[in-house]
């Protein structure tokens, strides 16, 4: 007889991988499916940046900072040997939401929000630009109003990160099936077969395949609203010179882009950029003229950086959903998590790395709900 799963999740991807955790953590019998090694996809081509919130701030959308901080404190706590705090400088602006009188009620307020969570305080504050030259005065130049200080934190070494994940799935008796193509999905009398390079049965299906989840498996008996199928692609553009800053930098562009440049072990990353992606997501790359364009943009940020494109070591690129298009011509991307469900099979819709662990509990609910 064929085994049954509580719960099949297709899909290892940083979504996927916290499912199987707070299933597996709950006692459920669940199996992992993914097309080609755990983390291996998107997951594994991100910032590396777990973000507190801040941004939510900045948009006064209170409930996503508190979510973000929680998430971020939760990492930390979890998992510190992999997850460390990152010191982040913004410039003060003359005018807007980054003036100094807005950015000190911001800090104070974040603060606050911080201390409930459970995190370290203090975690963000404002400097003159004596303090900036004092600290780091290679980038003080950029901060000639002062500067917002805050914590985010960053994963240190996402492949040493990845396999404690991984090691942490199998201590709780998740079976991972590597290199397993998914090709149909279909319910039954008993609950879902998922079929492909092995068949699987399982009482419940949880899809997180990300920009697969739709176009390359096909669904038989599973009655779901249209969920939206466009998407970008994100890339960073990692450069082997070193960074002049033990601190990240958030900078924004003329074009009112905003920049993340964030130093790693070996040289810096910036990102992220996105432009729509319509081809095979198993494909998807960084064109040179792409990366030229990138070097231009950073050039006219930061010039005494002196970048050139023998400076680039590498490009992480992914694939993520997006809504439509921001006031510059960029693709938006979903700024929350979303779900379809039908019965015992959910769909699962990310773009976010920070709330893996909330964001599989809520997806259990869900599930727990639908029996």
């Amino acid at each position: 007889m064929n085994e049954v799963y509580d719960i099949a999740i297709i899909g290892g991807g940083i979504s996927g991988v916290g499912v199987a955790l707070a299933a597996a953590q709950k006692g459920k019998k669940v199996v992992l499916v993914e097309k080609e090694t755990l983390l291996a996809q998107t997951s594994s081509n991100s910032l590396r940046i777990i973000h507190g919130g801040l941004r939510y701030l900045q948009s006064f959308h209170f409930p996503r900072v508190w979510q973000s901080l929680q998430a971020q404190v939760e990492l930390l706590r979890l998992y510190p040997q992999h997850v460390r705090r990152l010191p982040c400088l913004m410039p003060l602006q003359e005018w807007g939401l980054k003036r100094k009188p807005f950015m000190a009620a911001a800090a104070i307020f974040y603060n606050a929000l911080y201390r409930l969570g459970g995190g370290e305080v203090p975690n963000a504050s404002l400097l003159s630009i004596y303090d900036i030259e004092k600290l780091c005065p290679r980038v003080a130049h950029l901060f000639s109003r002062g500067a917002f200080l805050w914590h985010d934190a960053y994963v240190e070494d996402l492949s040493l990160f990845f396999a404690a994940l991984r090691q942490q799935l199998l201590e709780l008796g998740v079976e991972v099936k590597e290199r397993c193509s998914v090709s149909s999905i279909s319910k039954n009398t008993h609950g879902y077969t998922v079929s492909g390079a092995s068949s699987v049965h399982a009482t419940q299906v949880v899809n997180t395949a990300g920009p697969w989840f739709r176009s390359a498996i096909h669904l038989n008996g599973v009655s779901l609203t249209q969920s939206p199928l466009a998407w970008a692609k994100g890339y960073n553009i990692l450069f082997s010179k070193p960074f002049p800053s033990s601190y990240a930098l958030g900078l924004q562009g003329k074009s009112g882009r905003l920049f993340f440049l964030a130093p790693r072990a070996q040289g810096f990353a910036v990102g992220t950029w996105y432009n729509r992606y319509e081809g095979d997501p198993s494909e998807v790359a960084v064109s040179q003229e792409e990366v030229q364009s990138a070097l231009e943009e950073i050039t006219e940020l930061f010039p005494d950086l002196s970048l050139k494109a023998g400076d680039v070591s590498s490009v992480e690129v992914g694939v993520l959903p997006m809504k439509g298009y921001d006031s510059i011509g960029d693709p938006k991307l979903f700024g929350a998590e979303h779900y379809f469900t039908s019965g015992g099979y959910v769909e699962v819709l990310s773009t976010k790395f920070t709330p893996f662990l909330p964001q599989g509990r809520k997806v259990l609910a869900l599930l727990e709900r639908s029996m």
